[in-house]
């Protein structure tokens, strides 16, 4: 799938489109106590290496998530989007890291316009030598929204360079961007 790379990102991993048994699949990972659905989504998303566009280079990779609502973590007792990265995490033999704090609600049902008005601050620092490149996780990107306002909280607690990692993204108007996009 040819994804749109939300602003302020450097690139976008997206394998797949949103819709059919994708979209079923990343349905039944949000829903269920189950996880197993997560660890399989974690095993089909892109990985850095040769070859792949953008691809960063340990040891300054990072990897963290795009916080869900608050409402959303107490209903379902977990952040699909915090266990997707850290299974990602684990299997690139990569830092996994809370990074970002949400301000605002959910947002499903929501215009793009109030989509954006949900932010995104930076938990810390990040500290080390050389440039930082963190992989942003999320299970889906709809409007871009949370992967924009994550990047700009990311680049301001010292992000170089931030890709995001998604396992699928739905449609959107918007203009296309150059994306170093890599369908696996």
């Amino acid at each position: 799938m040819g994804a749109q790379v939300p602003s302020g990102l450097d690139a976008l991993w997206c394998p797949f489109a949103y819709d059919g048994a994708v979209k079923h699949l990343v349905l039944a990972s949000k829903a269920t106590a189950s996880h197993g659905w997560l660890e399989v989504m974690a095993t089909l998303l892109p990985r850095p290496g040769p070859g792949l566009a953008g691809a960063p280079t340990p040891p300054f990779t990072l990897v963290t998530w795009a916080t869900g609502s608050s409402v959303h973590r107490r209903q379902r007792g977990y952040d699909p989007a915090e266990r997707l990265a850290r299974r990602y995490a684990r299997l690139s033999g990569l830092r996994c890291s809370s990074m970002l704090r949400r301000v605002g609600g959910p947002q499903e049902g929501r215009t793009g316009a109030e989509r954006s008005a949900v932010q995104f601050t930076p938990r810390r620092p990040l500290f080390g030598f050389g440039p930082h490149t963190v992989l942003l996780i999320d299970d889906v990107v709809t409007t871009g929204a949370s992967m924009t306002r994550s990047a700009e909280a990311l680049r301001q607690a010292g992000a170089h360079l931030v890709i995001g990692v998604a396992f699928a993204q739905r449609e959107w108007d918007g203009p296309r961007l150059n994306s170093g996009v890599s369908e696996h």
